[in-house]
C-alpha cells in the first residue's frame, strides 16, 4: 500500500478474494475523501510500491521490473528494467529511489530511471526502507532480525546496528532526524 503525499489518494494492491486466494492481481486507487475507488489499472504482478514526493508517480515492484504509474490519469507510463524489491522508497526530494532485494539496496536516478549504485547490506533478507528527512540515510530492516542497516547516501558507507528487538517495519521517516534518532 502507498499513499500520496497530499493524502488524497491510496494504492492498493493484492490478488485473491476471501472465497478465492488464487483470484486475480489487482491495484486499486482509492479516493480517499470518498472511501471509494476510482481507478483499478490492470496487473499481472504487484509488489512493494511508493509514491514520488510530488505525488505525481507510483513505482511499483511487479516481477523483474519497475512499472511507473501516472497518478493524474492512473496509467502505466513507463518501466524500468529492474525490479524484485520488497520495499522501494523516494529521496525527499525525489531524485533519487531506493529499492532493497535479498541484501542489496539498489540507488536509482529518477530523472534517468538508471541504476547509479547498489550496497551489500551483508546478511540477511531485507523486509522495510525509510528515508530520513533529509535524503541522508536510507534505513533497512531485516526479516526476523534484531538488526538494522544504515547506508549513508553521500558515500554509500554501511553502518549496522542491533536493536534487541525484532523489527517488522519502519519508524514514520519524519521521526528520524538528520543522525539517525528516533524522535517523540
Amino acid at each position: 500500500m502507498a499513499a500520496l503525499p497530499d493524502s488524497s489518494r491510496v494504492y492498493m494492491a493484492g490478488f485473491g478474494y476471501s472465497d478465492d486466494p488464487d483470484g486475480p492481481v489487482f491495484l486499486d486507487v482509492v479516493d480517499t475523501a470518498t472511501v471509494t475507488v476510482i481507478a483499478s489499472p490492470k496487473m499481472t504482478t504487484v509488489g512493494a510500491m511508493a509514491a514520488s514526493p510530488t505525488g505525481k508517480f507510483l513505482y511499483v515492484s511487479a516481477g523483474s521490473k519497475v512499472l511507473i504509474l501516472n497518478t493524474a490519469n492512473n496509467a502505466i507510463t513507463g518501466s524500468l528494467p529492474i525490479g524484485g524489491f520488497a520495499a522501494l522508497g523516494f529521496s525527499p526530494d525525489g531524485s533519487a529511489a531506493y529499492g532493497v532485494s535479498g541484501s542489496t539496496l539498489t540507488m536509482i536516478d529518477t530523472a534517468s530511471g538508471q541504476v547509479t549504485g547498489t550496497v551489500s547490506l551483508g546478511t540477511g533478507t531485507a523486509s522495510t526502507l525509510g528515508v530520513t528527512p533529509d535524503g541522508s540515510q536510507v534505513w533497512v530492516t531485516f526479516v526476523n532480525s534484531t538488526s538494522v542497516a544504515v547506508v549513508n547516501t553521500q558515500n554509500s558507507t554501511v553502518q549496522t546496528a542491533d536493536l534487541g528487538l525484532t523489527v517488522s517495519g519502519q519508524a514514520d521517516n519524519s521521526r528520524v532526524n538528520s543522525t539517525g534518532q528516533l524522535q517523540y
